[in-house]
């Protein structure tokens, strides 16, 4: 069992508590024969972060489940957010779409984005899990039908089952309310989730508990990846768990929420809220590590622009760490 009692950078409860740019087709990656049989993997976070890990995974895995930060309020979104009392879809299509083909109509579609009239800024995936969402009247079954029809390589789940405002706590004590207020704010240092009874659907807990290995990340630190690890129940379950964590780090630091941060400041955010993985990812080449940090693993991951990851990198170098567990 992974040893992530002691929340400290060096070391590596009950727990039930404009348009989208088009997709192209994701490469695909020889199987590796040390890994015998396909991993269970569960990986959190939000965002565009969470997406390419995604892309990434679905070339090692069918047994993956996305879970994933319904905190968001910006943009259509938060549009949907203030005309109906919804938990946010908009990451929850950014997962969908990173798992499904995206060759297909209903996927093109799924990422359109109106350009005029009432629609305009909304996205047609956003619309379509809003209303699937007051269908089932279950978030977890809205997001699973829309998975079924967009025949996805995996699954996705909400992190919270209802609404939920992101609420963060700076070094000086002052207090910031909202995602996007959040992403603009420099200092912070902790953040919540409100209501604070918002809890994680039973099959996100057990998803983690069967889970082989756990994936944290990439994305915005404080308002997609500890966004969704805010979630009553989801850090307790990963720590309750046997399975290794590995966190991917973003490739740089982020202007605001966490800016000038080095790979040790990233992972001394997740101990302050409970989380120590055992392992971490990361791109020397566009993030410093600052302090030593545990379990730090060095691998070229950006792209050609040195913005965004590399599908085919990440993956290899995710399919190495599971292959040395």
């Amino acid at each position: 069992m992974s040893n992530r009692g002691c929340i400290t950078v060096t070391s590596h409860a009950d727990p039930r508590l404009a348009a989208e740019p088009r997709l192209a087709a994701e490469p695909r990656l020889a199987a590796d024969p040390r890994l015998v049989a396909e991993p269970r993997l569960a990986a959190l976070g939000g965002g565009h972060g969470l997406a390419a890990s995604l892309r990434a995974l679905r070339t090692i895995t069918s047994q993956l489940t996305a879970i994933v930060s319904v905190a968001d309020d910006g943009g259509s979104s938060g549009r949907l957010r203030e005309a109906v009392d919804q938990a946010a879809p908009g990451d929850l299509r950014k997962c969908l779409l990173a798992l499904a083909d995206p060759s297909t109509p209903l996927a093109r579609a799924f990422g359109y984005r109106f350009s005029d009239g009432d629609l305009e800024g909304h996205a047609f995936g956003n619309l379509m899990l809003s209303a699937l969402a007051a269908v089932f009247e279950d978030l977890p079954d809205a997001v699973d039908a829309a998975g079924e029809m967009l025949h996805i390589a995996g699954r996705v789940l909400p992190a919270t089952m209802t609404p939920v405002e992101l609420v963060a706590t700076t070094g000086s004590g002052d207090e910031v309310r909202g995602q996007v207020a959040v992403m603009r704010t420099v200092g912070v240092r902790r953040v919540r989730l409100e209501p604070g009874d918002a809890r994680p659907p039973y099959s996100a807990l057990d998803t983690i508990g069967e889970a082989d290995a756990v994936l944290v990340g990439p994305g915005s630190l404080y308002t997609s990846v500890l966004a969704a690890l805010a979630a009553p129940g989801l850090v307790e379950a990963i720590n309750a768990a046997d399975a290794p964590v590995l966190y991917v780090a973003n490739l740089h630091s982020q202007p605001g929420e966490a800016e000038g941060y080095t790979l040790s400041d990233h992972v001394e955010a997740l101990g302050r809220h409970g989380l120590v993985p055992d392992a971490v990812l990361y791109d020397p080449s566009t993030l410093p590590m600052g302090d030593p940090v545990g379990g730090a693993i060095a691998a070229p991951l950006a792209n050609a622009s040195g913005r965004a990851h590399d599908t085919v990198k990440l993956a290899d170098a995710v399919r190495t760490w599971l292959a040395d567990l």
